[in-house]
Formats: structure tokens, C-alpha cells, sequence
């Protein structure tokens, strides 16, 4: 019978789960698809003027391709490049997937799958992106409406750092960073969007103007949540949010990431639908469950994946790979 982590069965300790201040070891560029271990992709914040179109420019826009291989290929030459501050981490990943673990709890509809894969001649475990077959289709199905909004992302982008000409959202800086979730030692590599004059690291993001109470309670509850937990994981202290209306930006808002849950709990009267604690102590919980899982098996290649229906994780060996080492 194959492990299985039961998330409706779930109860939280009682102690604390501490999170250690994320430290940057490294980092890596990607531009015109070459690598360069520095930060040349990193740009600097500089506040935009406004009003200004968010859709100028979308007919060169050069979207991201969904090449999880090269991504892939990218940390783990880092990993090797930083192989003695990275030494001791029992995971190496990129921040995509901690993210899935810590939103887990608050929306347990959200279906997600990672591939975990054991570095050669290592002890050391690589946790791989990997979409379930709705977020493939979600892709898929994309109406064009939709394309031009997930557009919108990159055009602040450009905007809040002086960028002209063509967007091409494959030109990247990513961090590599050293944090500690509980007992967990970890090597995560995260995508930062922009520096400011201080050398502090700024996220950058956009959303439609709050119009209502229905969308100021829903940019709280789930807004908030994705931004906290994104900058939150690599130490990144300040995101500058974009208001827009249909296609111009209109307004600018700063958020202390530490603030953030507090922010949201005010927001609904002190009940908050989201805890910081909460997310963090669950992750703890299924990255000690993994751990156990991976000690007591055999292979080098597995999945892990969260089911909504059951509202349960699951364990097993990764087939394909399987498949590929004995052709190979």
C-alpha cells in the first residue's frame, strides 16, 4: 500500500512551526535562452507614470514557453555551480512547489503534482514542477481575453522598471536561496521582479481596481494570500501592487509582506480566513510525512500528488521515469 497523507484528518500542533530568514547563495540570468551566473537580468524599480496602457506592445509580446526541462536544467547548474552553500538542503526546488504545500489549506479545491527525483551521487532531493492535467487544460483553453490579461503582469513589469522594446517574459533573474522550514533545510530557487535603489528585492503585481466590497474581500482573502506566501518564502519584504481599470494602470500600492496577514485578518474583522502559522505548520507536516516516505523506499523517482476529492496526498513511483531510464 503506498504511503497517503490524509489532509482531512489533519490537525496542526501545538508548537510553532519556525521559518529561518531566507539567505541568497546565488543566482542565475536567462536571456535570449543563454545562462549567466549573475544578476544582469535583475532590474531596478522605478515607479511608472500613470495613468499608462497596460496593452502597448502585446502584438511582439514573446510569451514564456513552458519548457519545465530547461528550468529545470537551469537549477540544477546552479545547484552544481553553488554546490557548497548548497550542501546540506534535503530538498532542492524551485518556489512553485512550496507554494502548492502552503496554499493547500486554503484552497483545498486546487488539485497539484511533484515529481521527486534524488540527485545523482546525492542525498539531497529534487522536488519537480509539474502540472495536473486541469492546469493543462486551464492553458489550453485560454481565450484571448485572458492571454492579454496574464500580459498585463508583464507590461507592469516593464513599466515599473524602465524597460522599452520587445517583452520577453523568458528573460528572468532567479535567486537561489537557503531557508529552513521547521527541521527541513531547503534550496529554493525564486524568480524576482525588480530591485530597488536600496538593494532591497521588490515583487511586483496587478490587479483589477477595487470596485466593491465583494472584490476588496476577495483581493484579501486570496489575493494577499498568494502574495504573501510568494515573497514571504524567499525574504522578499515589500510588494508593489498595480491597480488597473480594463487596460490602464491607474494606481499604485506598497504592501510590507509581514503586514500582509494582518492587513487581511483587519479586513474581515478578525476572523481571517488565512493564518500564516497554519500554512507553515502543514508544509512542516507533509514535508516530515515525504521525508519518511522517501527513507523508507528503494527508488530514486516518485510523484506526489494532492487529490481534492479525497482530500488527500499521494505517494507512488514515478512510471514515466521508469520508463525513460530503461530505454535509455
Amino acid at each position: 500500500m503506498q504511503p497517503r497523507f490524509d489532509v482531512a484528518a489533519y490537525r496542526p500542533a501545538a508548537a510553532k512551526t519556525p521559518y529561518a530568514r531566507p539567505l541568497e547563495v546565488g543566482g542565475f540570468s536567462r536571456i535570449d535562452g543563454e545562462l549567466h551566473f549573475d544578476k544582469r537580468a535583475l532590474r531596478r524599480y522605478k515607479a511608472p507614470r500613470l495613468p499608462n496602457s497596460l496593452a502597448t506592445g502585446y502584438s511582439d509580446f514573446v510569451p514564456k514557453r513552458d519548457d519545465k526541462a530547461a528550468a529545470e536544467q537551469c537549477l540544477l547548474a546552479a545547484v552544481e555551480r553553488y554546490a557548497e552553500q548548497t550542501s546540506r538542503a534535503h530538498f532542492v526546488t524551485y518556489r512553485n512547489n512550496l507554494n502548492k504545500l502552503l496554499a493547500t489549506l486554503h484552497c483545498p479545491n486546487d488539485d497539484w503534482s511533484i515529481g521527486v527525483k534524488r540527485l545523482a551521487g546525492d542525498q539531497r532531493w529534487l522536488l519537480r514542477v509539474r502540472d495536473t492535467p486541469r492546469r493543462r487544460d486551464e492553458e489550453r483553453s485560454q481565450s484571448d481575453a485572458q492571454r492579454l490579461m496574464s500580459y498585463f503582469g508583464y507590461r507592469f513589469e516593464a513599466l515599473c522598471t524602465g524597460h522599452e522594446g520587445t517583452i520577453d517574459a523568458n528573460d528572468e533573474y532567479v535567486g537561489l536561496f537557503n531557508c529552513k522550514l521547521g527541521s527541513h533545510r531547503l534550496a529554493v530557487a525564486a524568480e524576482i521582479d525588480s530591485v530597488d535603489d536600496a538593494g532591497t528585492y521588490v515583487e511586483l503585481k496587478t490587479n483589477k481596481l477595487l470596485a466593491s466590497k465583494r472584490l476588496v474581500g476577495t483581493f484579501e482573502r486570496f489575493k494577499m494570500f498568494k502574495f504573501w506566501v510568494q515573497s514571504y518564502l524567499v525574504g522578499t519584504p515589500r510588494v508593489i501592487v498595480g491597480f488597473r481599470d480594463e487596460d490602464e494602470l491607474r494606481k499604485l500600492q506598497s504592501f510590507d509582506t509581514l503586514e500582509l496577514p494582518g492587513l487581511a485578518a483587519a479586513g474581515a474583522q478578525g476572523r481571517p480566513s488565512w493564518r500564516p502559522q497554519a500554512c507553515l505548520g502543514f508544509a512542516d507536516a507533509v514535508l516530515r510525512w515525504l521525508r519518511a516516505a522517501l527513507d523508507a523506499a528503494d527508488g530514486d523517482a516518485y510523484v506526489v500528488t494532492y487529490n481534492p476529492e479525497a482530500r488527500a496526498i499521494s505517494f507512488a513511483q514515478d512510471v514515466e521515469a521508469a520508463k525513460r531510464r530503461r530505454q535509455e
